[in-house]
């Protein structure tokens, strides 16, 4: 097959004083691929209706194997395009439209039994779902005889599996026709592309890896690793949030509240989101400091609407029917409202008028937050407010709805609002929830003298606290405590009350918020990166599986064994292993584990124990170390000090906190005889 080449030179197009695209220059051969991204009103779109011969330019030389075309598409046989938005009859079938797009028998016949077309050929357009309308069109300007096609934004909001087929399409005609495509989705157009190309301030510039995008502001940082995030989740598991007072998230005395909680509901929601998200993936833990920081020193820039807001989720999610489109039926409406007031009237009438002042906030807001510097993370969130607020339809309402003098058309606001733009101002709301939960944990942080913790990418075991205390313990003792990948497990004593449960608690809270990015109850911590927390404090037995305590307790250091067995990085507590056996099998159990534990690298263990006759045996292994909580003995009181201390607890109170309470006494006094 002779090779075919499409080159577009000297692009210029202007719209007033606005130069959207200025001497854009591309070449595109028969098999071949070209993708071109760009920001929301870059010019993707019209560069390729420039090139088809739909929209005028300034300026442009069209060439098609070096003959020079005004408008390609009216030769019939050189260039087939795509558009973004549905272009095929709704009122006619699937098998109607192939017959009047092939006239080639051959050609139709291969459609008509193609297995993704084959089962819809009786429906009509309008019946089909959104991924098999868009691969039918798609389908449809592959199979066109042409050697060039325009696909703009072939994946649009479709899910995975429409977009793998479309791309096995593309690499399919791509032997006979070379493709120009545009679209958002950035993974799967550099996956089918041969060369990629930005449009960035009206240049096509030529990208050859992924961070280039990130260079030229297309992607913010980190934007590129995102599936990295999701491989770097942080687990741990209910247990453990229950034995650290994390797993209550909305009640009065959660451990959350400390931080306070948002004024709307979608605030709300999203700060529970972010409660429920630790991730090990530290450029994400970096953009959360960093943000939260962002709002502790600029607590004014968030103008928080409760009412307003709430009441454009409501009418979102209302009941109400949409409105027709047309002017007349909107004036109608009008009037019928002046003359009988409808509560349906006041929902779209309202919620119309306060999406318009939620934009008009939103560009203010998004242009503050670009004033005061802020971190990257965020100036691309802001960044995009102000990409999606500028998009056509959007910024046509708001324009639009100032300008109405006479009368507001709602019923054709209500259909352009709840039935074109909904996606984007429910995106719009979602950013500004997010905004306001990093804006509460940082107002709410700024009093509570937390600090934020230091993250390092060493591979080896880590964890340096000081200053660590419980933050619902009033006039808590602060402590130090540093493990790493030599001295990996602490052996914890210390008597009943001395304080051993609140510091493993404390101590497993600031890993905790460590990996959300919140500031941590202590005034330095460093830690590198892990897995998991697990940890063994407030473990019961369970009736309903028929499990006794111990039972419940080896089943739990299973779990954690088969979490290291996959190479898991863990932070484990455990708080008096194996006490619902006797305290020779404890001691025996205890010591096995440990013992085991000591030979395997890369987690961190604390264990408490009140068994202290096996530190002899734990002594062998040079990682692991042994820590105390002190307690004195005055006028045979004990005195706690809530510090650690090195080595290991010889204090033996039980028996006096017995003595202490006279229970001998009691059971010793003769009762007088019943009368």
């Amino acid at each position: 097959m002779t090779e075919r080449t499409l080159e577009v030179d000297s692009i210029i197009k202007t719209f007033g004083f606005n130069h959207l695209l200025s001497d854009v220059y591309l070449k595109c051969r028969t098999n071949e691929v070209i993708g071109v991204l760009g920001r929301n009103g870059a010019g993707k779109s019209t560069l390729l209706k420039i090139i088809f011969g739909a929209t005028d330019a300034n300026n442009k030389s069209i060439r098609i194997d070096n003959k020079v075309f005004e408008k390609p598409f009216k030769e019939g046989n050189l260039v087939a395009y795509l558009p973004q938005n549905q272009f095929l009859p709704k009122n006619q079938s699937i098998t109607q439209i192939i017959k009047i797009y092939f006239s080639d028998r051959i050609i139709r016949k291969r459609i008509l039994s193609h297995h993704r077309i084959k089962p819809h050929l009786t429906k009509m357009v309008s019946e089909l779902s959104g991924g098999e309308r868009r691969y039918f069109e798609v389908l449809l300007i592959l199979y066109l005889p042409v050697p060039f096609a325009l696909l703009d934004e072939p994946f649009s909001a479709l899910d995975p599996l429409y977009k793998a087929e479309i791309k096995d399409l593309i690499n399919t005609h791509r032997k006979e026709k070379g493709i120009i495509l545009t679209d958002h989705d950035y993974v799967n157009l550099m996956e089918v592309s041969d060369h990629i190309l930005l449009i960035d301030q009206g240049v096509c510039r030529h990208i050859i890896e992924k961070n280039q995008l990130v260079e030229y502001n297309y992607l913010p940082p980190d934007k590129s690793t995102r599936n990295d995030e999701e491989i770097n989740r942080f687990t741990a598991d209910k247990q453990t949030l229950k034995d650290l007072g994390l797993d209550d998230v909305q009640g009065q005395d959660s451990f959350f509240s400390i931080f306070g909680k948002p004024e709307t509901k979608g605030g709300k929601a999203q700060l529970e989101k972010l409660f429920h998200s630790p991730t090990c993936n530290t450029s994400t833990l970096k953009n959360r400091q960093q943000t939260i920081k962002f709002f502790q020193e600029n607590e004014e820039i968030l103008n928080i609407k409760r009412k307003q807001l709430d009441f454009i989720s409501f009418y979102f999610d209302s009941s109400v029917i949409i409105s027709s489109a047309t002017l007349l039926d909107a004036f109608l409406s009008s009037v019928k409202n002046k003359w009988r007031e409808s509560n349906d009237y006041y929902i779209m009438e309202t919620g119309i008028r306060f999406v318009h002042d939620f934009l008009k906030d939103m560009h203010q807001l998004s242009t503050e937050i670009q004033k005061l510097k802020p971190p990257s993370y965020l100036s691309s969130i802001a960044f995009n407010i102000q990409e999606t607020i500028n998009k056509k339809n959007l910024r046509e309402f708001d324009d639009g709805f100032d300008q109405h003098s006479f009368f507001v058309p709602i019923s054709s606001y209500d259909f352009l609002l709840r039935k074109t733009l909904k996606q984007d101002i429910t995106q719009l709301l979602d950013v500004f929830y997010q905004l306001e939960a990093f804006y509460t944990i940082g107002k709410e942080s700024k009093h509570l003298n937390f600090n934020f913790p230091e993250y390092t990418n060493d591979i080896k075991t880590h964890i340096e606290l000081e200053g660590l205390i419980h933050p619902k313990i009033q006039n808590a003792v602060a402590n130090n405590f540093y493990l790493s990948e030599k001295e990996n497990i602490c052996f914890l004593t210390g008597a009943n009350m001395a304080g051993k449960s609140s510091f493993l608690k404390a101590f497993g809270i600031a890993v905790y918020l460590a990996h959300l990015g919140f500031p941590i109850p202590a005034s330095r911590m460093k830690i590198s990166q892990f897995d998991g927390l697990v940890s063994t404090i407030n473990l019961s037995d369970d009736l309903n599986l028929g499990l006794s305590h111990f039972y419940s307790e080896v089943m739990r250091v299973k779990d954690v064994a088969k979490q290291l067995s996959n190479n898991k990085r863990l932070v484990v507590i455990f708080d008096e292993l194996f006490r619902g056996t006797n305290v020779k099998d404890a001691a025996s159990a205890s010591s096995l584990i440990i013992n085991a534990l000591a030979k395997l690298q890369g987690s961190t263990y604390i264990i408490s124990s009140h068994i202290l006759e096996i530190a002899e045996e734990l002594e062998v292994n040079n990682n692991i170390f042994f820590k105390f909580f002190e307690t004195n003995l005055v006028n045979n009181e004990p005195k706690y000090t809530y510090k650690l201390k090195n080595g290991v607890s010889t204090e033996s109170l039980g028996i006096n906190i017995v003595l202490k309470e006279k229970i001998l006494e009691l059971l010793e006094r003769k009762l007088p005889p019943r009368e």
